[in-house]
């Protein structure tokens, strides 16, 4: 829905809801693998700085709507529909728009298919723990179990996301999407009480990789595709206000990732390559294999209820990527964001068509999103938003140049680190078996499948 057509404004709460379910996904399950890379001091340094990155960004792209949103008004005629693409047509008005909606297609589906394959092997690996072993033995048994579990996600996310039209109604999953990742965290605090992995290296820089762990905290607070649509629908778009907003949301995914990172860390630690969802569900973990019986039970019987939870939560962050992308791509092919019910029918239809058949054969799609999200996010999170910001300053207050500047350079950087990792580790053996293999449970956008090997 554009802007024009927005009946209700988003509060704040509504507002940092609907940043907040963009910004959590299956990372909040892979990121203690990231703070093994950096450590504890390490990893909250890191995450503290992807925060701030992602606070600057959102405030530039924020920043650069309520400018063209006060252009549009001197401008004659129709009121003009305010998107993402349509900023950085100030950059180039032929390639520019096409090139960003191209590239937040991509990221958004890719995700949307990451959490997809998460949700079928997760469900699958928990099946798989109660016993009917004849059946499991079975040839067929992993086929028809993931034609099963695609068809129930199927209609469960397909409904979801056919009746999300507007910002408003993202916003109210945004609920679920708290409600799982504050169960996650409540599960990894309460274990670290009374759990302590005996062959955890815990320490403060961990193996100190922390350029390597700076890409996945950055796309793990990734929100920047929704931020102009936000903004566009807040009640009070004042600076005061949309700082308050973007401030809140940023501390609350700092708090989440920080402390699922750290106690997920010190729990767990290297005792798999899975979430540790998945570890603590599978049996035959190298985790779970450490623990008693008795503690066994307790891990067992206190992570299913915080499954469901997760799964639940998992939802509301598969519908606000699919939101996004879905918008992308309607204005990619007809030059407006506008979304009957057909339409969201028709798409539906036809991207769980897909997903469905790569989860079922277990086609290995996880290099191709590993790939695109380390070439592209760094474009959508961090130099796009900069390059837009510093336009307005390069004939006047030169010196407001230099956050921009340094934060576009910063995106390059990761841009290049990120995709080089992947591309050796692609070519590499180990790298490449990690990558393609469905089961590895690091399917979050995008990094964790390949740095944290």
């Amino acid at each position: 829905m554009g802007a024009s057509e927005t009946v209700q404004k988003l509060n704040n709460f509504d507002a940092i809801r609907a940043l907040v379910s963009c910004m959590f996904g299956v990372g909040v399950l892979t990121v203690p693998r990231t703070f093994e890379l950096a450590g504890v001091l390490g990893g909250l340094l890191c995450l503290g700085l992807s925060c701030l990155v992602t606070l600057s960004t959102c405030y530039f792209l924020c920043e650069s709507t309520r400018r063209e949103k006060s252009k549009a008004r001197t401008d004659e005629g129709k009121p003009k529909e305010i998107t993402y693409a349509s900023l950085v047509k100030n950059l180039n008005k032929k390639f520019a728009p096409k090139i960003l909606n191209i590239i937040t297609v991509l990221i958004c589906y890719l995700t949307t298919l990451a959490y997809f394959l998460f949700l079928v092997n997760f469900v699958s690996i928990l099946i798989r723990q109660f016993p009917f072993q004849d059946l499991k033995n079975h040839i067929l048994f992993d086929y028809v179990l993931r034609a099963i579990l695609s068809l129930i996600f199927t209609i469960i996310l397909g409904s979801v996301t056919v009746f999300i039209d507007s910002i408003q109604r993202l916003s109210k999953l945004g609920y679920a999407t708290l409600i799982g990742v504050f169960g996650s965290l409540f599960l990894v605090l309460g274990f670290s009480f009374f759990i302590k992995n005996p062959f955890n290296s815990f320490s403060l820089l961990g193996e100190a990789q922390l350029f390597a762990a700076i890409p996945s905290f950055i796309f793990a607070t990734c929100c920047q595709t929704l931020v102009v649509v936000i903004y566009l629908n807040l009640k009070i778009p004042t600076k005061n206000n949309v700082i308050s907003v973007l401030s809140s949301s940023v501390l609350i995914a700092f708090l989440a990732y920080g402390f699922i990172g750290v106690c997920g860390y010190y729990v767990i630690g290297r005792l798999g390559a899975m979430d540790f969802l998945s570890i603590m569900i599978d049996k035959q973990s190298l985790f779970m294999k450490s623990l008693s019986p008795l503690y066994q039970s307790i891990v067992f019987y206190s992570t299913l209820p915080v499954v469901l939870l997760f799964i639940i939560g998992l939802c509301g962050s598969f519908a606000s990527q699919n939101f996004v992308g879905r918008n992308s791509l309607l204005e990619l092919i007809r030059g407006n964001e506008n979304a009957t019910l057909k339409d969201r029918f028709k798409i539906a239809v036809i991207q769980f068509l897909i997903y469905s058949l790569i989860a079922i054969f277990n086609i290995p799609a996880n290099l191709i999103v590993s790939l695109v999200g380390a070439t592209a996010m760094p474009f959508v999170c961090i130099i796009f938003p900069s390059i837009l910001y510093a336009r307005r300053f390069l004939q006047k207050k030169r010196t407001l140049l230099i956050l921009p500047s340094l934060l576009c350079l910063f995106g390059i950087l990761v841009f290049f680190y990120s995709t080089i990792q992947t591309i050796k580790l692609a070519v590499l053996g180990d790298g490449f078996s990690s990558l393609n293999n469905t089961s590895f449970n690091s399917t979050e956008l995008f990094l964790n499948s390949t740095l944290n090997n």
